[in-house]
């Protein structure tokens, strides 16, 4: 049905503009006037400007001439006027159609991820999320990525991640991050500032091309910056260097492996608060690594010692397989 309107829009202009050409035409073998004051008298007339005769309609033939010339010209500008603002308004009525679905699902989403960008970086961001069964929405302001979006059956939005307005839609006051990954570090810069500006306790990743942006997002509020040309580079320095713990690291951590890293937050609560790592016996009754603490005041003790006390506000770093940290995940939210 669009493509059937754009064609009449086309043949509506097509006719409209010829139209306009050949009475101009006329009116030059008619009177004896450039075709510019001609095309120029065709034009008010049709549009009904009226701003004043340019041509002398003094003789039968052109009052005639004129009269049609109104009469036909009006019709096919009218007509132009109708397809055009027919496809307008399907487009508005397809766009909300397609949005308020989409803004319900995005209303319902809750400690979910921004993703802002999808080109190369942000594809690869969503797709690790994704795998790991996470909750997030894309803002991309190129509305050509709208239907590879919606073939991926991924919650979006098509505007500017920099507006307040669009975050607030992304639902950026339930979000547990924003990932400013578009290619543009000066629009990471001001996607940074909004972002942080709305909420000051998000977490905020930031990528960055050029060296001189890094300190730029660290003071519009980016929490980490990442370079994918570091990222790459010193993934290519450990292949050739640390091949063997290169190829662990892959086969524990890839994406068709069971081990993952993960977060445990222990609240107030928890039956963790006041046990040392050894009375917990982590590793014995799940099966799960504790390879980091970071305690409520943000130090960060990794490979901490089997005497260390959990307390309230602690994050435990943890590494087993997804069904493990779940065990471990619900055993340390348990009611004490």
């Amino acid at each position: 049905m669009e493509h059937d309107n754009r064609k009449q829009i086309r043949l509506a202009w097509a006719s409209l503009i010829l139209f306009a050409l050949c009475a101009a035409t006329a009116y030059t073998w008619l009177v004896d006037v450039s075709f510019i004051d001609a095309l120029y008298m065709v034009v008010i007339s049709i549009s009904t400007v009226g701003y004043g005769e340019t041509i002398p309609i003094d003789t039968p033939e052109l009052k005639l001439f004129t009269i049609a010339l109104i009469g036909g010209g009006i019709g096919l500008f009218f007509w132009v006027i109708g397809e055009t603002a027919q496809l307008i308004i399907r487009q508005e009525v397809r766009l909300l159609t397609r949005r308020n679905p989409m803004q319900k699902t995005i209303n319902q989403l809750d400690g979910h991820y921004i993703i802002c960008g999808y080109g190369r970086m942000g594809r690869a961001i969503t797709e690790s999320l994704l795998h790991d069964n996470g909750k997030l929405v894309v803002i991309e302001e190129n509305p050509e990525i709208r239907s590879e979006l919606e073939t991926d059956e991924i919650p979006f939005i098509i505007g500017d991640a920099a507006s307040e307005d669009i975050l607030d839609e992304a639902g950026l006051h339930r979000a547990a991050a924003l990932v400013a990954a578009t290619g543009s570090d000066p629009v990471n810069v001001y996607i940074s500032l909004t972002a942080r500006s709305m909420r000051q306790d998000l977490l905020l990743v930031a990528r960055y091309n050029d060296e001189g942006a890094e300190s730029k997002l660290l003071r519009a509020g980016a929490d980490r910056v990442i370079s994918p040309y570091k990222v790459s580079a010193r993934q290519a320095a450990r292949t050739i260097q640390r091949p063997a713990v290169l190829n662990v690291m892959e086969a524990a951590f890839g994406p068709d492996a069971n081990l993952q890293f993960e977060e445990i937050g222990i609240f107030a609560n928890s039956p963790f608060c006041g046990h040392t790592i050894k009375t917990l016996a982590v590793h014995e009754r799940f099966d799960v690594n504790i390879i980091g603490v970071q305690a409520g005041d943000g130090n960060l003790i990794l490979n901490p010692d089997v005497d260390h006390k959990i307390d309230i506000g602690d994050i435990l770093v943890v590494v087993g397989t997804i069904a493990n940290l779940n065990r471990l995940a619900d055993a340390a939210t348990a009611a004490a």
